[in-house]
């Protein structure tokens, strides 16, 4: 419809032939047409490529996920090196550095008064209050002691 409109928006003059009044409004419907379809062919290219990088980042998020420990950082095949009986890759995120005991600590950190704090509760909350994670243990787990 939107061609049809934008044809009839200039009529023909009187001047010219009916064949080339005709002529002209085949000519500006298919450079309409044309135009339509480049700018609808531009708009799908970049959905296309906005979900392809969207979901490229999504697999680099769950890959991070499943192959490295989100609170020491260590990768997969460091634990699965030096394999014991105990220390393997899923026992250590789930006993050693399973996230929800963090984060389960620093909200009762949260809720706890300040005078009831101990030493190591004191110096994490003086951490949290200035988005500091050195406390946490970066770069260490058990099986480097």
């Amino acid at each position: 419809l939107l061609f049809f409109f934008l044809m009839i928006r200039r009529p023909p003059r009187s001047t010219q032939s009916r064949s080339s009044a005709a002529s002209d409004v085949y000519k500006r419907q298919a450079f309409y047409f044309v135009v339509f379809v480049l700018i609808i062919q531009l708009l799908a290219g970049l959905i296309i490529d906005t979900f392809g990088t969207l979901r490229k980042e999504g697999e680099e998020r769950a890959n991070n996920l499943e192959n490295y420990c989100f609170i020491c950082g260590l990768h997969r095949d460091e634990f699965e090196r030096r394999i014991t009986n105990k220390s393997n890759f899923a026992y250590h995120i789930k006993f050693e550095h399973n996230l929800w005991n963090y984060f389960y600590y620093m909200a009762y950190i949260k809720s706890k008064q300040t005078t009831e704090y101990t030493g190591l509760e004191s110096y994490v909350h003086t951490k949290m209050e200035i988005d500091d994670i050195s406390w946490f243990p970066f770069n260490l787990s058990l099986i480097h002691i």
